[in-house]
């Protein structure tokens, strides 16, 4: 599947002052939590297959009660964020204007992806997974994914992208996907590791190299049956090299 998403790119330099406007909600990583203050208005984004690790998973953050000095303190962070080139805070900021709590219930409820008897965490708000999906999932499950939100915009090594829902007719909102599909979401992990190994870090270079590292991955697990990360890492990193090298 080709990646069909238009994705629009923050420029570097200083935010533009109304930048935050739309945005109703934004999504904390557990490891930048403590970088916010503790009395910001959040909910967890907890399914009920992870209760017990509310610590390890993100948080909702209801951007649209928070006192007009606080937005701008977000503000500040984001920006300097920005400007340095630095991962921000923030993991995803969302345009929404559904009630916190329905919104916090969909987002858990699209962290979790099966197959057969298999069931996984995809993780949603991880922008190096975020841009691999539209080239796994069409776009009726991408807008699914996304809720009600009608902008998403996540932080891809310190650059704001930002993408609209698709438009389509219906959404499929089935968490189960095919044996195929699944496979290629499993392999989004090993793939994010091969692209950092090549510093290919930028939205660009993830949507040029990603289909044929993916292709090397399949080979390497089909052809010679290798199941480890590492060693998958090692394989596509290596064939990947030598075939840019011919190219």
């Amino acid at each position: 599947m080709t990646d069909t998403m238009t994705w629009r790119q923050q420029a570097p330099g200083p935010l533009p002052a109304d930048w935050l406007k739309k945005y109703h909600f934004a999504v904390i990583n557990p490891e930048s939590r403590h970088l916010l203050p503790d009395e910001w208005p959040t909910l967890p984004l907890l399914p009920q297959a992870f209760a017990g690790n509310e610590g390890l998973m993100p948080v909702l953050l209801e951007i649209s009660t928070l006192p007009r000095e606080e937005k701008a303190r977000l503000f500040n962070m984001l920006d300097e964020a920005h400007q340095a080139g630095e991962p921000a805070p923030l993991s995803v900021l969302l345009a929404a204007t559904s009630a916190p709590e329905q919104l916090a219930q969909q987002l858990c409820r699209n962290q979790l992806c099966s197959t057969h008897n298999e069931t996984a965490w995809l993780r949603l708000f991880d922008a190096r997974v975020w841009i691999q999906l539209p080239r796994i999932l069409p776009p009726e499950k991408i807008a699914s994914l996304m809720g009600p939100a009608t902008h998403w915009r996540c932080c891809l090594y310190g650059r704001w992208l930002e993408n609209s829902s698709p438009v389509v007719s219906h959404q499929d909102n089935r968490r189960y996907h095919p044996p195929e599909t699944w496979q290629a979401l499993l392999r989004i992990a090993p793939l994010n590791r091969v692209l950092a190994r090549k510093n290919w870090l930028s939205l660009q270079a993830a949507q040029q190299h990603s289909p044929l590292l993916d292709a090397l991955l399949q080979q390497a697990q089909q052809r010679y049956q290798l199941t480890r990360m590492d060693d998958l890492v090692r394989y596509a990193d290596r064939a990947g090299g030598r075939l840019r090298q011919k190219l």
